[in-house]
């Protein structure tokens, strides 16, 4: 399925860098007198030619559009974030694909899809129910990454690992370590992964968890319960991709 809205007010520079360069439409940017510049250089270093209408405000006058700090000096009035339909993900063969289940933090959402973006996810599956959406929030926390990877929004997550599975994907649960989980260090998997994340706190869903075919947790030596979701994502997915072949020469 795909969402979409009017528009939304993104913030930050690189997350509108990115919109921009991936061609999201913006419709005007309220920018200080030092971060258009540093806009319109970066979009002349990158040979984008592009017309953007903005108008030049104070950084006080630019916190009262928007409620935030954060904004460094710039901010911008663009179309909703367009979800692609998970049959075109699986139909350009990725070799991961990220299914996300009941992370509702968009901090968390945010960073795991920048990590993903890094290690070349080739599409995030959101469920319609208790996940995060992609929100200007979510967009400032992956630094623009969101305009870069595909994204889709489904009603089951049960559903598309079956469709995964009829197209040769392997299905991976990270999780906490257990009786029955392999190590990170130790696991073998085919060249497409499909890899799940729950919350910290919930987990993954033990309807999920029964359709995977490994369960792959990170051996841990302290006393602290577990990773933050994103952290334990960026370890999973770099040695997925690793197993995979997703990295053109060997790292050393």
């Amino acid at each position: 399925m795909q969402e979409t809205t009017k528009t939304e007010l993104l913030y930050g520079r690189q997350p509108i860098l990115e919109a921009i360069t991936a061609g999201r439409k913006i419709y005007e940017i309220y920018s200080t007198e030092s971060a258009i510049k540093w806009l319109f250089k970066k979009i002349r270093i990158n040979n984008y030619n592009i017309d953007i209408k903005y108008k030049i405000l104070t950084k006080s006058e630019i916190y009262e559009k928007i409620n935030r700090k954060d904004h460094q000096g710039l901010i911008a009035l663009s179309e909703d974030f367009k979800y692609t339909n998970f049959n075109i993900i699986l139909s350009r063969h990725p070799k991961i694909i990220l299914s996300i289940d009941r992370i509702t933090d968009p901090h968390n959402l945010g960073a795991i899809i920048r990590t993903a973006n890094i290690f070349n996810v080739g599409g995030i599956v959101l469920q319609t129910r208790n996940c995060a959406r992609i929100t200007p929030v979510v967009v400032h926390i992956s630094s623009g990454a969101t305009e870069h990877t595909p994204i889709c929004i489904v009603d089951s997550i049960a559903h598309t690992l079956k469709l995964c599975k009829e197209n040769g994907y392997s299905i991976i649960a990270g999780v906490k370590p257990q009786e029955n989980s392999i190590s990170i260090q130790n696991f073998k998997c085919s060249n497409r992964v499909v890899l799940i994340l729950g919350s910290e706190g919930e987990g993954i869903k033990d309807s999920l968890l029964k359709k995977c075919d490994l369960l792959l947790s990170i051996s841990q030596a302290g006393e602290i319960e577990s990773l933050n979701v994103s952290v334990a994502a960026g370890i999973i997915l770099y040695q997925i991709a690793l197993k995979v072949g997703m990295f053109k020469c060997e790292i050393q």
